[in-house]
């Protein structure tokens, strides 16, 4: 009786893992957004620390510009969807 107490435990906390997983995983994409990230180096790979990166809706030419982490790194979030030209300057 132990064993299936037991049983019927683990498969109800299993069903209950699984529907929070598919919920968190369905409120985490947003599909009308698009985020654009990389890192900026130069050519004996370093970091470019500073560096303005501008991403351009080719459709529209409108444009967002971030700049670059200690790390080199940026990212560029909540755009439209479309194609960009992405552009780094220091």
């Amino acid at each position: 009786m132990k064993n299936l107490f037991g049983r019927a435990l683990l498969a109800s906390t299993a069903a209950v893992l699984l529907c929070l997983f598919l919920t968190v995983n369905g409120f985490a994409q947003d599909l009308d957004d698009v985020t654009i990230s990389g890192k900026v180096v130069d050519s004996n790979g370093l970091a470019i620390v500073g560096a303005t990166v501008t991403a351009t809706l080719t459709d529209t030419g409108v444009d967002r510009r971030v700049i670059t982490d200690g790390e080199g790194r940026y990212r560029i979030i909540e755009l439209s969807p479309g194609t960009y030209s992405v552009e780094a300057e220091q």
